[in-house]
């Protein structure tokens, strides 16, 4: 077998198991960029171990609406089938019968 260059690995423990950093990811299934930004961000070794990833949407999937920004003012949005339709009655002449 062959030995490994460079520094040993860190041991992280959790609930009393100690694994390096690979041994988490194979145990975890979360990927080893997001126990290392778990681990930057100075999450408790419980915490970065045990809570699990959020699932993200696909790419091209449906966005949720976002909520207008604007304060004060509400926005109507209507379609152009609508214009159409407002101008249509309020051009048409007028019928008294």
């Amino acid at each position: 077998m062959r030995k490994r260059k460079g520094p040993a690995p860190k041991v992280y423990t959790c609930n009393g198991i100690s694994d390096d950093l690979a041994g988490w990811v194979r145990r975890t299934g979360i990927s080893k960029g997001a126990l290392k930004n778990r681990l930057r961000l100075r999450w408790p070794f419980q915490r970065v171990f045990m809570t699990p990833v959020k699932v993200r949407s696909p790419k091209g999937a449906p966005r949720k609406p976002r909520k207008s920004r604007a304060r004060g003012n509400n926005l109507i949005v209507v379609s152009a089938e609508q214009i159409f339709r407002a101008w249509a009655r309020s051009s048409a002449p007028e019928t008294t019968g």
